[in-house]
């Protein structure tokens, strides 16, 4: 815990200099997180949930093996070269990362106009745990992520998404987003439509997962790839109400402009997303994954549409507390602090205690399938 304060505590000192640095020394601090953020991340030590699946699978790897190139074939083909030149797992790890931030870096270069630290901190409140544990979802994201710059090219941008497919299938999502970009329009309507369904289906908890399901095995076909006993009961009125509820508050009071247009967007296909499979946690985790960066993009641009000094350092104030509940919440499931707390460091390694590792990962393992099957 205590080393994610201090980072925390260093986020939150940079979002405050922020306010009174010069564009130049803003973007050498911006330079300075993104590389600690970069080793913080890529140089964990056995965090997560799927780091020992990850691990053994990279022990295990012997040659270039592909029995289905188009089954996320780009990330076993990477794994496996590296593997055949000497790279070890943890190496491979932290190339990962440098990879996902390059592309990352390249979105905040694209998209983000100004304020970039402030997004820079809330994006990874939203994302380091997440990729802590993932690895060819991290990887689909965020070159995903990169490929929005070419949304107005069709050609170029399915043909990158197709590449990001390639490193996790459930990518997809993107192309999905292609067409809803090209439809959907900006209005206090849709806005209104949007907000209603996703408010109707958490109090009346509707599961469209469910409904979809028993509409598929009335296709006598699929019956056979389908367990309804899996379904996972939603948790309504939790983080995501609240995270969802703030957004739909700030997007009544955004004006609206070419720029907050395409975050409206981004938001309104992340409600979506977040309606539409509600009803199975698995399965809402993996694709509210992908456009849960609309929210900091969002809390971002609100941001930069205060008037007056006093009022914007109060905002960063309530966005560093936020910062800090959201760690403690966090560290208060039990699941998570087995997962990823206290963190470790490959390059300390020699200080842990591999048996307390495994003990934590196994006893963790365990309560996922209590919560996950229930």
């Amino acid at each position: 815990m205590i080393t994610y304060m201090i980072l925390y505590t260093f986020y939150s000192f940079s979002l405050i200099c922020e306010n009174f640095l010069s564009y130049k020394n803003r973007e050498n601090l911006l330079k300075l997180l993104l590389i600690i953020t970069v080793f913080f991340i890529g140089l964990r030590y056995k965090l997560g949930s799927d780091w020992l699946s990850y691990q053994t699978g990279y022990d295990l790897s012997v040659g270039i093996k592909q029995n289905n190139f188009f089954n996320e074939g780009l990330f076993y083909l990477l794994r496996d070269v590296l593997k055949m030149i000497g790279i070890k797992f943890e190496l491979w790890v932290l190339i990962i990362t440098v990879i996902n931030f390059i592309f990352f870096k390249s979105f905040i270069n694209n998209f983000i106009k100004q304020d970039k630290i402030l997004f820079f901190c809330l994006f990874l409140n939203f994302y380091m745990l997440k990729d802590f544990d993932l690895l060819r979802q991290s990887m689909a994201f965020y070159i995903c992520l990169y490929n929005l710059k070419n949304i107005n090219s069709k050609k170029k941008y399915f043909i990158i998404n197709l590449i990001a497919v390639l490193f996790h299938k459930t990518s997809i999502l993107f192309s999905l987003y292609y067409f809803f970009n090209k439809v959907i329009k900006i209005n206090k309507k849709n806005t209104i439509i949007i907000s209603l369904l996703y408010f109707f289906t958490v109090f009346f908890k509707i599961n469209f997962i469910k409904i979809l399901i028993k509409l598929i095995t009335q296709i006598s076909y699929f019956k056979k790839y389908v367990y309804l006993d899996n379904l996972y009961k939603e948790r309504f009125f939790g983080v995501n109400f609240i995270l969802i509820f703030i957004s739909i508050c700030m997007l009544c009071f955004l004006k609206q402009n070419n720029y907050t247009e395409k975050i409206t967007k981004f938001v309104y296909f992340y409600i979506l997303t977040i309606t539409l499979t509600a009803g199975n946690i698995m399965i809402q985790l993996r694709m509210a994954y992908y456009f849960v960066f609309a929210v900091p993009l969002l809390w971002t641009a609100f941001y930069g549409q205060l008037k007056g000094n006093i009022i914007k350092i109060i905002y960063k104030i309530l966005m560093i507390l936020y910062l800090y509940l959201s760690l403690f919440y966090l560290y208060n499931n039990l699941a998570i602090r087995l997962s990823f707390f206290p963190y470790k460091n490959y390059l300390f390694k020699n200080f842990y205690n591999e048996d307390e590792i495994i003990k934590k990962y196994n006893k963790m393992q365990e309560l996922g399938e209590k919560i996950y099957n229930k």
